[in-house]
C-alpha cells in the first residue's frame, strides 16, 4: 500500500506525465529548468481539468504545435516569442495568467529540444514511428512542418547533425533576456491574496485526484471479488 501511495505521488509531476518515446529532456525529474515552474504548469493543468497522466499532458499539448505550425510559416507574426505569445492567448489552460509567458516559451522550447536531442543518441524504439506516442509524432510533424530538421522519417538511422532553429532561438532568448528563470514569471508569491487561492485550488486538485483513485480502487476491488465468486460458483 506504501508503495503505491509513493507512486500516486510520484507520478503527480508533470515530467512523470509526459511521453518518453523518442524524446529525451533535461532530466526524469524535471521538464523546465525550474522544478517551480513545473509545478505551476501541472498545476495550471489540473485547475483546467486535464489529468496529469500522458493523456491527459498529450490532450492539453497538441494544441499548442497544431497552432504555432502556421503562424510561423504565415510570417509577419515576429518572432519566436511574439508566435508563441499569440499560441498561448488559444490554449485554454495557459491563456491569461494561468501560466506566465516565459514558462510557456520555456515548455515549449523544452519539447521541440527533447526531439532533437533524442536524434543525436537513439535509443529504443528508434525510428519505429509506431511506437511513439501522439505527442512526439506532433513535435516531428511540427519540426519538418517549419524547418527545425532536415529529415525525420520513419526507419531513418541518422543521427541528429544539423542545427535546430527553436533551441537556437530558446537559447539566445535565455541569455539576453533571462527567459529560462523562474523569476520572470508571474510573482505569485509577493501576493498573499493570490498565494492563498493558489494553494486552496491545488489542495482541492489534489483532492479529487485523490477521490477518484478512490474510486478506482473500489471497482477493482468490486471486480476482483465478481470475479472470485464466479470462480468459486464454476468449481462447485
Amino acid at each position: 500500500m506504501a508503495e503505491k501511495l509513493h507512486f500516486q505521488l510520484r507520478t503527480r509531476k508533470l515530467s512523470d506525465a509526459l511521453p518518453r518515446t523518442g524524446l529525451t529532456f533535461l532530466g526524469y525529474s524535471q521538464v523546465t529548468n525550474s522544478p517551480h515552474r513545473d509545478a505551476d504548469i501541472a498545476n495550471a493543468l489540473r485547475r483546467a481539468g486535464y489529468r496529469l497522466n500522458k493523456e491527459g499532458t498529450t490532450r492539453a499539448f497538441l494544441p499548442m504545435f497544431q497552432l504555432a505550425a502556421p503562424i510561423i510559416n504565415a510570417g509577419g507574426a515576429g518572432d519566436l516569442w511574439d508566435v508563441l505569445e499569440a499560441v498561448r492567448t488559444q490554449i485554454d489552460w495557459a491563456r491569461g495568467k494561468r501560466v506566465s509567458g516565459s514558462a510557456f516559451f520555456e515548455l515549449f522550447t523544452r519539447l521541440v529540444e527533447a526531439r532533437h536531442e533524442w536524434k543525436k543518441h537513439p535509443v529504443y524504439p528508434n525510428y519505429m514511428f509506431e511506437k511513439y506516442d501522439a505527442l512526439t509524432l506532433e513535435i516531428i510533424k511540427f519540426r519538418l512542418a517549419v524547418g527545425d530538421c532536415e529529415s525525420d522519417q520513419e526507419g531513418d538511422p541518422r543521427p541528429e547533425d544539423e542545427n535546430s532553429w527553436i533551441s537556437g532561438s530558446a537559447y539566445l532568448y535565455n541569455v539576453l533576456a533571462g527567459g529560462m528563470d523562474s523569476d520572470e514569471d508571474e510573482p505569485w508569491e509577493d501576493d498573499e491574496e493570490q498565494e492563498e487561492k493558489r494553494s486552496e485550488e491545488k489542495k482541492q486538485a489534489e483532492e479529487e485526484e485523490k477521490q477518484e483513485e478512490k474510486q478506482e480502487e473500489k471497482k477493482e476491488a468490486e471486480q476482483d471479488d465478481e470475479l472470485g465468486s464466479d470462480s468459486m460458483e464454476t468449481d462447485e
